[in-house]
């Protein structure tokens, strides 16, 4: 269902008053959000975020003392109030009957900032109730619909005319029909060869690329030469010289192993047995996503191997930060530990994160691929599980919710450490209390 207004609120003070103003606002013909009308099992998860993304207004009900909780990261109207923001909603803070006095003292610079550049609507709930209301469809709601549904008659017609010139270069660039099948097919062979070559599988690529250069010589000296790449003999060059090149270096280094392997064994570090892919640390794989650290391709706990449904990669649980001692370097050796607070951040803003369902084909198996954003890492993956918590005796939220240990303690609060938590479509680094059970995904050092 569509919406054309969310309402947020604060239970104890704004119930009543965000039920009045919710019956209203249909009364005039508006579709309208509240959560406790239209969740009925009271679950607060993606479907608050999934009502204010299909809603162009957020109205906040700022009732008296709404926003003491805002400090806390957890507070489920600071985060709708955070999500609207990112999501560059049409705001409306609503004062009822003049309660809103002003903000906390430590509520977080960012909703202060936000609330604090729109103008407030002031609603009577009493003898006005009916005037007051009219005044805000009149400045506030209605000028804002009409503003999107203009921006959306705009998008259909640019729509229209992309897909019109789409067509026609489609038509053009298509004129017969072996030249068609002539190009993708070279394209495809010469994408494929370039995939291979970036991760330094030169002898693989260069077949495709011979196979490539089949189709310059057919169209040389046509209309159509064009539209084929005349370098390719070059890149076969320089792959070649690669490979050459690679070829000398392994004999270069056998040579000086054997010469140096005498009393080397003993001092040989868990680093130095980095396979020649550069993607495994003792026995355990990683993922380059160009950041300060690489990070495990699993768990701790996940078994190598077949992997055949979603509980083989939750891995294990555990408690949160113990001063002095690091899961992950006890469990993987000295090259692994288990990641900052400062480092998940890094995860979470250098990479591009996209919700996955049935991962690999296992039903349930839910979460984040995870893809940096920088050039020359983007080929590679981690991928993070929805793999929820556990309290002792269940586990909670398998499939909905990831959420992971940093070893970062979280100072301002007594028993809690900052962990990465995430749902569709929300990621971020908060905190928990350390009784929690969450998995760990290492880092090395």
């Amino acid at each position: 269902m569509k919406y054309d207004v969310f309402i947020s609120y604060r239970r104890v003070g704004g119930k009543d008053k965000a039920r009045s103003l919710k019956s209203e606002l249909e009364r005039r013909g508006y579709r309208v959000f509240l959560d406790f009308d239209d969740l009925k099992d009271s679950v607060f998860d993606t479907r608050i975020m999934d009502a204010i993304d299909e809603a162009p207004i957020f109205l906040i009900l700022l009732s008296e003392n709404s926003l003491d909780r805002c400090k806390y990261d957890d507070d489920w109207v600071r985060k709708e109030i955070e999500y609207a923001n990112l999501k560059n909603k049409h705001l409306i803070p609503i004062n009822p009957d003049k309660e809103f006095k002003g903000f906390p003292d430590d509520i977080p610079n960012n909703i202060r900032e936000y609330l604090g550049q729109h103008q407030f609507s002031s609603i009577d709930f009493e003898q006005l109730f009916q005037e007051s209301i009219n005044k805000m469809v009149k400045d506030r709601i209605q000028p804002a619909l009409s503003k999107k549904s203009s921006k959306k008659w705009i998008y259909i017609m640019l729509s229209i005319v992309v897909l019109v010139i789409a067509a026609f270069c489609f038509y053009t660039f298509n004129k017969t029909k072996i030249l068609r099948t002539d190009s993708d097919e070279y394209l495809s062979l010469i994408k494929t060869a370039d995939s291979l070559y970036n991760i330094k599988q030169y002898e693989k690529s260069v077949p495709l690329y011979k196979d490539a250069i089949k189709y310059e010589e057919k169209y040389m000296s046509t209309k159509y030469e064009t539209n084929f790449d005349k370098h390719i003999q070059n890149k076969i060059d320089l792959v070649e010289k690669k490979i050459e090149e690679e070829r000398l270096a392994k004999e270069s280094y056998t040579k000086d192993h054997k010469s140096n392997k005498k009393g080397s064994v003993a001092k040989k570090s868990e680093m130095t047995r980095t396979k020649e892919s550069n993607a495994v640390v003792g026995d355990y794989e990683f993922v380059d996503l160009g950041l300060s650290v690489k990070w495990a391709k699993n768990n701790i706990g996940v078994v190598n191997g077949e992997k055949t449904k979603a509980s083989d990669y939750y891995g294990e649980y555990f408690t949160g930060v113990n001063a002095g001692y690091d899961v992950a370097k006890s469990r993987w050796g000295n090259n692994w530990m288990t990641p900052t607070k400062e480092q998940m951040l890094e995860l979470v803003n250098n990479c591009v994160w996209e919700w996955v369902n049935n991962y690999d084909g296992i039903k349930g198996l839910n979460g984040y691929k995870v893809r940096s954003k920088r050039k020359g890492y983007s080929d590679g993956y981690i991928f993070l599980p929805a793999a929820g918590y556990s309290d002792n005796s269940s586990s909670n939220k398998v499939g909905e919710y990831g959420l992971y240990w940093s070893s970062s303690s979280n100072n301002s609060k007594d028993n809690t450490a900052y962990n990465l938590e995430f749902f569709n479509p929300i990621y971020y680094v908060t905190n928990k209390t350390c009784d929690n059970q969450l998995p760990i995904r290492p880092v090395t050092r």
